[in-house]
């Protein structure tokens, strides 16, 4: 039963949480726009580590709550604890990266300067305003190539 206001276009949407949309789309008759709110909040909730949409979801109890006013009452809910979540404030401390960081290999290499690194500022001429200050170039053979290097 795929439900094709269901996109599944997001990042870190599970099937698990496709399948409980879709099926909470046919349960609530859901709109396109409330399909896509709830993929949205769904990645946001694995994002954050959270949990999932089921997790969260919100049934009325109320047996007389019926129609638009059960799929209001629900989707209200969910974006209530959404907003919620989004504005407490944040803690990291027991933030863990799914990731190593890969071992950085730097080499530094020292190579007698041939040319003296104190010199005129290199943007100074008959036709510049400048204040003729000595610079000091501070890299020699940058690898950024960049027409102006100094400190």
């Amino acid at each position: 039963m795929s439900d094709s206001r269901v996109s599944n276009k997001i990042a870190f949407l599970l099937k698990e949480d496709v399948d409980f949309i879709e099926k909470m789309a046919a349960e609530y008759r859901l709109s396109f726009q409330d399909c896509r709110q709830l993929e949205i909040i769904a990645s946001d909730l694995r994002r954050w580590d959270e949990g999932t949409l089921k997790t969260i979801w919100y049934d009325p109890e109320n047996p007389r709550v019926q129609g638009k006013d059960r799929r209001k009452k629900a989707m209200d809910a969910v974006k209530d604890c959404w907003e919620n979540l989004k504005s407490d404030p944040k803690d990291y401390s027991g933030f863990k990266p799914d990731y190593k960081a890969a071992p950085v290999d730097s080499r530094l290499s020292e190579q007698p300067a041939g040319n003296p690194i104190l010199g005129r500022c290199p943007v100074a001429s008959e036709k510049t305003r400048c204040c003729n200050l000595q610079t000091l170039d501070a890299v020699i053979n940058c690898g950024f190539d960049c027409s102006y290097c100094s400190i």
